[in-house]
């Protein structure tokens, strides 16, 4: 009822669980791509499991051997749920990369469930996390930061006032007019995340408007993913390129798809 790995990609999946996790990152013990990316990109998690236990979490991140990236995630609680919707327990320390939190919605569905953490990372030291342009809708704590570490924390959107572990620069603010459907797609379009994310140029939209706070914000968009109907025949299901490229630069694009 989960996906376990030691390093790799989870890519468009739906996922719904009542148990444990639904997404594992743990330490490569092997020297496999040093310094290379987990990628945890435009899922959909249903998670029903009612808890304590802090270590229980729909993406659970305990990796120290490759940087992880979690973007374009909608992870909904239809129950009580005591614990944190994106869980980093360790990450990579390393100044050649990030580990990045990015354009996620996470929220409670069915009107009953919550977080104690919504954004829970604690226990790895150094490296550099940014989190940024997310949707926090649920979580006694919205977002938790325990650790010694470089933090980059940005245009986040919560629904209460509970933040800890770093200094808000004022570009994380509280959520407004929010209303979305079953999948997190925003119903509301008075609601302050659209055009809300980081106004630079390589957080745009895919029609090239300001970020959109949440899972349906930025270049990997939800709708990248979804449908995904038994007439899609040949089909991309990620690409990356840079979002920035200077004049006369090179530009290097790689698409992974498959041929149904």
């Amino acid at each position: 009822s989960y996906v376990y790995l030691n390093y790799g990609r989870v890519i468009g999946n739906t996922i719904s669980t009542g148990s444990g996790y639904a997404i594992q990152f743990n330490t490569d013990a092997s020297t496999n791509n040093p310094n290379d990316t987990n990628l945890i990109i435009g899922n959909k998690i249903y998670y029903s499991y009612s808890a304590s236990n802090t270590n229980y979490a729909p993406i659970y991140l305990n990796s120290s051997s490759q940087f992880f990236m979690v973007m374009n995630n909608f992870i909904a609680s239809g129950t009580n749920f005591y614990s944190a919707g994106i869980y980093a327990a360790n990450w990579k320390n390393s100044s050649a990369g990030h580990n990045i939190i990015t354009n996620n919605t996470l929220s409670h569905s069915g009107g009953t469930g919550t977080w104690y953490y919504a954004l829970y990372c604690s226990g790895g030291t150094g490296g550099i996390i940014d989190i940024e342009n997310n949707i926090v809708n649920g979580g006694d704590y919205n977002i938790y930061i325990s650790g010694s570490t470089t933090l980059g924390v940005h245009y986040n959107l919560y629904n209460g006032s509970y933040l800890s572990g770093f200094t808000n620069d004022g570009t994380n603010t509280a959520l407004t007019n929010f209303a979305a459907d079953n999948d997190g797609k925003i119903t509301n379009l008075s609601c302050n995340c659209i055009n809300g994310g980081n106004p630079d140029s390589a957080y745009a939209d895919i029609n090239l408007t300001r970020n959109d706070c949440g899972a349906y914000g930025g270049s990997f968009t939800l709708d990248n993913f979804f449908p995904n109907t038994s007439n899609d025949w040949a089909r991309v299901f990620y690409v990356a390129a840079p979002r920035r490229i200077l004049v006369n630069g090179t530009l290097n694009v790689r698409a992974d798809g498959y041929d149904k």
